[in-house]
C-alpha cells in the first residue's frame, strides 16, 4: 500500500470535520483564519458537519509513464490582485522563461496565483484588488495546460484537475520553510504535507476553543448559596447540584409544587 493509499485510510477514521480539512489542503487551498472561525462556530453549536470525500484523487500523485504536465498560459486574470492584463502570461516548453516588470506591475500577484494553481510548500491566498472590488468578487483565471501531447482550456479555480498538483512551484518562502522545518531523516515524503496541515489546523481550531472557553467562563455568575434551612429540601437539593446538564422539566415540577396552594 502507497503512502498516499494510507494517508487516505487514515483519514476515513477520522472526524467530518479533519476530512473536510485534509481534502482543503490536499486540493491546494489556504485554510483563513474566516474558515477557522467558522469550523469553531459550527462545532461550538453542535452542527453536523457536511460530509466530504478526501479520496486519492484529492492528492498530487506521480506514476511511472506518466505523462508530463506544462502550464501553457495564464490569461484573462479577473479579480486577481490588482492585475489588468488583456495578453496572456506564456511559458515556453524549454528552458527559462523570465519574467520582469516595474514594482506592483503584477508579478507578485502572478506567483500567489501560480502557488494555488500548482503545488507549492507555502501557500498564499489570492486577494482582489481593495481598492476596486466588492467583497463579493472572486478571483478567476483562465489557463491553457498541456497534459502529455494534449492541450486543455481550464477555468481556475472551478477547473482543477489533480494533474495539476504534479507542477511544482518553488520560490524564497517555500525555501524557508524546507531550512526552517525540523527533520530527523534528508527525505520526506511530499504528500505527508496533508499531515503537516491538519496538525496546523488542529493547533489553531484548539486555541479559539479555549478562548471561546474562557469567554464563556468569564461570563458565568456563581451560583446561589443554598441556606442552611432549605438545603435538604427538594429545591435545595437541586439547586445545589444544578449543573449543565441539569433537567428543565425536573425544575419545573418543583416549581409547580412550590407555586400549588398548600
Amino acid at each position: 500500500m502507497s503512502l498516499e493509499e494510507q494517508i487516505v485510510e487514515w483519514g476515513t477514521s477520522r472526524p467530518p470535520w479533519q476530512r473536510a480539512v485534509l481534502r482543503q489542503v490536499a486540493m491546494g487551498n489556504v485554510l483563513s483564519n474566516e474558515y477557522y472561525d467558522q469550523l469553531v462556530e459550527t462545532l461550538g453549536e453542535g452542527k453536523k458537519v457536511a460530509e466530504v470525500h478526501f479520496t486519492l484523487d484529492q492528492l498530487p500523485q506521480v506514476n511511472a509513464g506518466d505523462p508530463p504536465v506544462r502550464l501553457v498560459s495564464i490569461s484573462h486574470p479577473d479579480h486577481v490582485n490588482a492585475i489588468c492584463s488583456d495578453r496572456p502570461l506564456t511559458f515556453e516548453a524549454n528552458g527559462l522563461t523570465l519574467i520582469y516588470g516595474d514594482n506592483a506591475s503584477g508579478k507578485s500577484g502572478y506567483a500567489r496565483l501560480l502557488k494555488r494553481i500548482a503545488r507549492a510548500r507555502h501557500q498564499e491566498e489570492v486577494l482582489t484588488d481593495v481598492f476596486r472590488d466588492s467583497a463579493l468578487a472572486k478571483p478567476t483565471a483562465a489557463l491553457t495546460v498541456r497534459v502529455g501531447d494534449q492541450e486543455m482550456p481550464l477555468t481556475w479555480p472551478e477547473s482543477n484537475p489533480p494533474e495539476l498538483k504534479r507542477m511544482l512551484f518553488y520560490d524564497e518562502v517555500c525555501g524557508r520553510l524546507y531550512i526552517d522545518m525540523e527533520a530527523d531523516f534528508p527525505y520526506r515524503p511530499s504528500a505527508l504535507f496533508v499531515m503537516d496541515d491538519l496538525i496546523n489546523a488542529c493547533g489553531a481550531i484548539r486555541s479559539r476553543i479555549d478562548a471561546k472557553l474562557e469567554e464563556n467562563s468569564k461570563l458565568a455568575k456563581p451560583l446561589p448559596v443554598v441556606d442552611e434551612e432549605v438545603k435538604d429540601a427538594e429545591a435545595g437539593k437541586y439547586v445545589a447540584q444544578i449543573s449543565a446538564t441539569s433537567s428543565l422539566e425536573v425544575l419545573d415540577a418543583i416549581l409547580k409544587k412550590l407555586d400549588a396552594p398548600q
